[in-house]
């Protein structure tokens, strides 16, 4: 699987940093949205509910171009006219 890291894209295992919080405790902000083989459904529904609990709880967010994103990370994985799930995992 090739995912999207630190602004390049990866094509190896998907690790969990042992100093992070999800890890320590257990908590995390994510995503899962449908690709339906043309384009990402509700993008905008998904990102607003994600920054608004990043808001909630004062965690800053870089500015991405999901949408950009998104459409690479599903062309490198050959899902151009594929359904698939899409996570994005926050900081």
């Amino acid at each position: 699987m090739i995912y999207f890291r630190n602004g390049e894209l990866h094509d190896d295992e998907v690790c969990l940093d042992l100093a992070q919080p999800a890890f320590r405790t257990g908590y995390g902000f994510f995503e899962t949205i449908c690709w339906n083989g043309s384009k990402i459904c509700h993008l905008d529904l998904h990102l607003e509910r994600a920054h608004s609990s990043l808001a909630e709880f004062g965690i800053a967010e870089e500015p991405l171009d999901y949408e950009a994103v998104i459409g690479e990370v599903i062309k490198a994985n050959g899902l151009l006219n594929e359904f698939a799930r899409v996570n994005i995992f926050f900081p």
